[in-house]
């Protein structure tokens, strides 16, 4: 074989791998990110930040500033499931979900973040975000029904006023719990319960762990999305947590049972009962 065929073919061969090598790194450059990117309208020149939220805490990742086209752009990498946090520079808040590699494409208006967004690339973000705007909505509905009442506690019908707002109160609010079931109903395989127990109705808890029936129901979801993602950061921290409070509230019980038996022996067999008995020092 002539020298000449032998370089071109060498030279032909290096170019090959090369070219091999370097869509190999493209491929693992881009299949190991994930973007968060988009377009929110009124915010030119602002800063909006990702912060990741991990069981620890807010862990910041980065800011990006809004372009003159109202866009920005972030790039990350994709280790497992998680929640993340787009912060703008005046505080408003709004939670996505990563869980897999690709993009998320947000819009939305600056001023008014929660409200106006719109989330594409993401059905575990698109159902959050959905519940953000209600749980949004109805923080400002109570703020309003309490400023309300403030002005309102002292005239003559009061108490039939107030009635009708307990009432009001008391129908959205089982609206909205209905509702953050049936979403984690649709999603048990996805980290959208974690964010979905937690979320508030005004101030207050919708699903409170210091409840019997909402503890076993908190860790029910819990347990069972821990049986299909063991090794997420944030299931086990919490199936670690509730696995805890049953075990006190389980612990709980059987001293109450064991005080009612010893205190009816006493009861029927005519037995002093003493301040020991009772549990107090």
């Amino acid at each position: 074989m002539p020298r000449s065929l032998i370089t071109h073919l060498s030279s032909l061969i290096i170019f090959l791998l090369m070219c091999l090598i370097f869509v190999s790194c493209q491929r693992s450059t881009t299949t190991n990110n994930f973007e968060i990117f988009g377009h929110l309208s009124g915010g030119d020149g602002r800063e909006i930040s990702l912060h990741e939220l991990t069981p620890m805490g807010e862990n910041p990742l980065g800011a990006d500033k809004i372009d003159e086209h109202s866009n920005f752009h972030f790039t990350q990498p994709f280790n497992h499931a998680s929640l993340y946090l787009l912060r703008t520079d005046d505080n408003q808040t709004v939670t996505l979900i990563v869980d897999t590699t690709g993009k998320i494409e947000i819009t939305g208006n600056y001023n008014n973040l929660v409200s106006s967004l719109s989330v594409k690339g993401s059905k575990t973000s698109e159902s959050i975000v959905e519940l953000q705007k209600i749980v949004f909505a109805n923080r400002m509905r109570v703020d309003s029904m309490s400023h309300l009442w403030d002005e309102r506690k002292y005239e003559k019908n009061a108490d039939a006023f107030k009635k009708i707002m307990d009432s009001t109160y008391q129908t959205n609010y089982a609206k909205q719990r209905e509702l953050q079931i049936e979403i984690i109903k649709k999603n048990q395989r996805s980290l959208v319960p974690v964010y979905v127990l937690f979320q508030p109705y005004g101030s207050n808890k919708v699903f409170d762990e210091t409840n019997e029936e909402d503890l076993f129901y908190m860790s029910e979801v819990i347990e069972d999305l821990y049986s299909v993602m063991p090794d997420n950061p944030h299931v086990n921290k919490l199936n670690e947590h509730f696995s805890q409070l049953k075990h006190q509230c389980e612990q709980i019980k059987q001293e109450q049972q064991r005080m009612k038996q010893m205190l009816q022996y006493k009861a029927e067999h005519h037995i002093p009962i003493t301040i020991s008995d009772m549990g107090t020092n």
